[in-house]
């Protein structure tokens, strides 16, 4: 079957929010297993094989969530994305 750009950018689109919807679970247990108040690491092999489109979506709403996310890379331990609070004080330059 033929497929055009309109069909498969609704195709992408569904599959893409499957697949973040069941990111955001993943990450959000491993968040509550993990949280203390402080920053958490959370380990990059989550994140394997997501679309790099999913990925910022991903971390853009854990930022509005309240989060402030980095991804950290160490030869040893691999890669893994550091999850801190943001301070009360934050401001990121939005219009409120």
């Amino acid at each position: 079957m033929v497929v055009g750009p309109k069909e498969l950018e609704k195709k992408i689109e569904e599959i893409e929010k499957n697949a973040m919807a069941q990111l955001e679970r993943q990450v959000d247990q491993y968040l509550e297993q993990n949280y203390q108040g402080e920053e958490i690491l959370v380990p990059g092999r989550i994140f394997e094989g997501v679309r790099s489109l999913t990925m910022s979506k991903l971390l853009r709403g854990y930022h509005f969530a309240g989060w402030l996310v980095r991804r950290e890379d160490d030869q040893r331990e691999g890669s893994y994305y550091v999850f801190t609070p943001k301070p009360e004080d934050y401001d990121d330059g939005a219009y409120q």
